[in-house]
């Protein structure tokens, strides 16, 4: 009788380190691994947190007639914890947070890990700017621009929706800033794949 099968096989850990640590028999593994997608965890994927928590309050809203919503600081806390949990435990968040909400989600009503949460506000307190008083608008905005993508490590992506504008807009600003320093001589400093230089005065 002959049978022909494919086996599709997941781990949520790095079978490789399990065959060094004797976990897996190295045979297994190669008979295994002829196609390996490596999945990402959730706080690798960026804007993609956002995106989840916000599709599974839609489901829940669409299944049960409501309109709860996520307000500003829940979506920050979102994208900023860890979620050592993944997918399953941002879902069952989102879950539990609508249950204990009424019209608009909460940071308290998600329930996380006080001990996380409290690094992470701690962390958030720290990105402060201190703005000179008559310091221009277009250097407040400079300065805002370059810290907050310094902040989101140059992802461009997020830092335009934190910062409230377009993608286009971003990467216009960022451009008006190189050709400034250019046209100066001025030496840059990286953010991301720009490189551009940032004048804050002390308050």
């Amino acid at each position: 009788m002959s049978v022909d099968v494919r086996v599709i096989a997941a781990s949520n850990r790095d079978p490789r380190i399990a065959v060094d640590d004797g976990r897996l028999r190295a045979d297994l593994f190669y008979r295994l691994a002829h196609i390996v997608i490596t999945v990402p965890t959730l706080r690798e994927r960026g804007t993609d947190v956002r995106g989840l928590a916000n599709l599974f309050l839609m489901q829940l809203n669409d299944k049960h007639d409501t309109a709860v919503s996520f307000d500003e600081d829940t979506l920050t806390l979102i994208s900023d914890y860890p979620w050592p949990g993944n997918v399953r435990e941002l879902r069952h968040s989102v879950e539990r947070a609508y249950i204990l909400s009424d019209q608009t989600v909460t940071p308290g009503s998600l329930l996380l890990d006080s001990d996380i949460t409290a690094k992470i506000v701690s962390s958030v307190s720290r990105r402060a700017l201190n703005l000179r008083l008559g310091t221009s608008l277009a250097q407040c905005e400079k300065i805002i621009i370059l810290e907050t993508l310094r902040a989101q490590q140059g992802d461009k992506a997020s830092t335009s929706k934190l910062l409230g504008i377009s993608l286009k807009t971003l990467y216009s600003r960022l451009k008006l800033y190189q050709d400034r320093q250019a046209e100066r001589g001025v030496e840059g400093t990286n953010v991301g794949n720009d490189t551009v230089t940032l004048h804050a005065r002390s308050a």
